[in-house]
């Protein structure tokens, strides 16, 4: 099989388009060169970073205040509002409450069941803020890019054991169908 001899970068389109294959929401795509793409990933890593922490630090304020009480209380408890007003990570607060419920567990009544909501609500935004991280679909390589018009029966003639919808642009954004 003959690869072409030109950097075929030149010939992805990059920028917004619709892979219509995959119909007008899902086939929503934007193409970005290494750089910028790079750049797009590590923003919105720190942005899922930072709205997990706020998401965290909200949760956590809710909680603290809610079991708030004047009445004289337990270790657990005051370990329990401890662990939510100083852990700045919720898997911080994860680990915290476990370790509180297995210390506590034959030494105070229901020790379990009084940290089980600060373990649940640390646990789902962990699980939360790590589910929605850049996904794979960020990082990959797409095997059916726009191409420009120039070289496009030659990139479909190269492509055709792919899938046999290779776009050319800058014909009616369309997929081509064979």
């Amino acid at each position: 099989m003959n690869q072409p001899d030109w950097p075929i970068d030149q010939d992805v389109y990059t920028g917004f388009w619709i892979n219509r294959s995959l119909g007008s929401f899902r086939g929503a795509t934007v193409t970005l060169d290494q750089q910028v793409g790079g750049f797009a990933i590590a923003f919105i890593a720190l942005f899922v970073g930072a709205t997990s922490r706020s998401c965290w630090t909200l949760t956590r304020f809710a909680l603290h205040t809610s079991y708030a009480t004047s009445t004289g209380q337990d270790g657990v408890y005051h370990q329990r509002q401890a662990i939510l007003r100083n852990t700045s990570l919720a898997y911080d607060a994860a680990f915290q409450a476990l370790k509180l419920s297995l210390v506590w567990r034959h030494r105070a009544q229901h020790a379990w069941t009084r940290v089980v909501s600060v373990l649940f609500a640390a646990v789902a935004i962990s699980a939360i803020s790590i589910a929605a991280g850049p996904r794979p679909v960020l990082t990959s390589t797409c095997l059916f890019p726009l191409t420009r018009i120039p070289r496009c029966l030659l990139l479909q003639t190269l492509n055709q054991f792919h899938d046999r919808s290779v776009d050319c642009w800058p014909s009616v954004w369309r997929t081509s169908e064979r």
